[in-house]
């Protein structure tokens, strides 16, 4: 769920743009976007989705980057307050996350004149298989011959 409001999801076509992560994000813009997220006063971390959904929101996120079940969650912030919580969870996904967008970065950067091609030849194949159906609708239904 987004960020900035729990009752919605991280979306890229939101106006904010701290409601949600995305991959090519750097390790400061994460840490930022974590800090700010919405979350409650009371101090200590625990799962709670309807007394807590924000909270429970970026429990559920850590628990993914980290693959460990929901219920086992709280445990590994036993203690922790929402500060020493959210760099925990900004720490996950800055590992989890900044390699991958780092590499998607290098991949465009250094294939940006391959990708371009692919994309080309994808739309001249589309067209060719498009205009052979459109051809073979018109023969069908009269309007072109078949001697064309």
């Amino acid at each position: 769920m987004s960020l900035s409001n729990v009752n919605n999801k991280m979306s890229k076509s939101d106006a904010s743009m701290k409601s949600c992560i995305y991959l090519v994000d750097d390790p400061d813009v994460i840490r930022l976007k974590v800090r700010k997220a919405t979350t409650d006063s009371l101090g200590s971390i625990s799962y709670d989705p309807l007394n807590r959904p924000e909270l429970a929101n970026l429990l559920r996120i850590y628990a993914a980057m980290e693959g460990i079940p929901l219920t086992k969650v709280e445990t590994v912030f036993e203690g922790d307050n929402m500060f020493a919580f959210k760099e925990k969870l900004s720490n996950k996904l800055i590992d989890k996350l900044c390699p991958i967008g780092e590499r998607a970065l290098q991949l465009c950067s250094e294939k940006e004149d391959l990708l371009l091609e692919i994309v080309d030849n994808g739309a001249k194949e589309a067209n060719e298989a498009a205009n052979n159906t459109l051809r073979q609708m018109k023969k069908a239904v009269g309007i072109l011959r078949s001697s064309m």
